[in-house]
């Protein structure tokens, strides 16, 4: 049974792959341009799925990517937003005019936005927890996005006039503005601060408060700890994680992570 597939389009997954997918523990397989050309190519209808990666391998905060598109003569912004889910942007553009534009496919290979396999996209998009991030990202007036507004305003972008496809060209100025750290940038380095719970200490200050959040749910707290970005996460991180939470989907996501890091070190 381990090795049955399930025909979801163009490519098959394993069922035990769909299922760590259909959990939100894995990401979708990345793809690179070629391999979405040879698709659109097969299937003109072919989804395109991107994940924002302006966090540069958590290097720093992940920000909103804006992409100028020359749509038929009009140029128009592409807005990849701050979340940790596939996003769909052929339901904005079309495919043939996305990959024409030069500004997607400068904004691809400088790694600010990664291409995923649409069937495990779907797949993926199929869990509760990614329709309510979906769900969140939709809703502009809800009071997270606010928040999350803010939070992008560390990152502005410059339009120049022109590009090579006559598109305005968009580059984040993220290195422009020297960032304060902040608390939640750093970790917690004693006891006393968090009234003497020991096993926090070592912590992530970000990861101990979204775990210590009671307004977020049980089954939201995945959701919440997917999009924490900027920070290097630990083992002592995840172990704090699956420690404290008592949901089996963040357990095990904890969990995975625990055993890469331990498999990267022997290595």
């Amino acid at each position: 049974m381990s090795n049955a597939k399930v025909e979801t389009g163009n490519v098959k997954v394993e069922l035990t792959k769909a299922a760590r997918l259909r959990k939100n523990l894995i990401d979708p397989d990345r793809i690179e341009l070629r391999d979405l050309q040879r698709l659109l190519s097969a299937d003109a209808n072919t989804p395109i799925f991107v994940m924002n990666r302006s966090d540069r391998n958590q290097k720093r905060p992940r920000g909103q990517v804006h992409i100028s598109i020359n749509d038929n003569g009009e140029v128009s912004m592409l807005k990849i937003p701050k979340t940790f889910v596939p996003v769909e942007i052929t339901n904005l553009f079309p495919a043939g005019t996305i990959m024409r534009s030069q500004n997607f496919l400068r904004t691809v290979s400088e790694g600010k936005i990664t291409l995923h396999n649409p069937d495990e996209s779907l797949i993926y998009l199929e869990n509760d927890e990614a329709q309510s991030e979906l769900a969140r990202l939709r809703n502009v007036d809800d009071k997270y996005n606010e928040e999350m507004d803010k939070e992008m305003a560390q990152i502005s972008t410059e339009v120049k006039p022109k590009g090579d496809d006559g598109d305005p060209v968009v580059e984040t100025a993220e290195e422009k503005t020297p960032k304060k750290k902040s608390r939640d940038s750093s970790r917690i380095v004693s006891a006393d601060q968090v009234q003497n719970e020991k096993e926090a200490v070592g912590v992530l200050w970000r990861v101990f408060n979204v775990v210590n959040d009671r307004s977020i749910t049980s089954d939201r707290l995945l959701n919440a700890l997917r999009n924490i970005t900027g920070e290097k996460f630990r083992i002592k991180d995840f172990e704090y994680i699956k420690e404290k939470s008592r949901n089996g989907n963040v357990r095990e996501w904890a969990q995975m992570n625990i055993d890469e890091i331990k498999g990267g070190e022997e290595d």
